[in-house]
């Protein structure tokens, strides 16, 4: 259920069919938040210690492939204005 209503939101959302937030209910969309938070450690709880560690290590070697990039392309452009 929370899934079908989250998936719902950011459908409208990216086609932007979103209703306008009103000020009167500002803890609305902290609810909503909320919710979708508490989905996915929900979630993640169900998965199993191996697969977890698969997932975080595969975000861990894609942010250090990026940073790596940045760095060496960061001393190529100092070494280059040096240069």
């Amino acid at each position: 259920m929370v899934f079908a209503r989250a998936s719902l939101i950011l459908t409208n959302y990216f086609t932007g069919n979103l209703p306008p937030i009103h000020p009167k209910e500002p803890d609305r969309m902290l609810n909503w938040l909320l919710n979708l938070i508490s989905w996915l450690t929900g979630l993640w709880s169900k998965i199993p210690e191996p697969v977890k560690e698969k997932i975080i290590d595969m975000i861990v070697d894609t942010f250090e492939a990026m940073f790596r990039e940045f760095f060496r392309s960061e001393k190529r452009k100092k070494e280059e204005e040096h240069a």
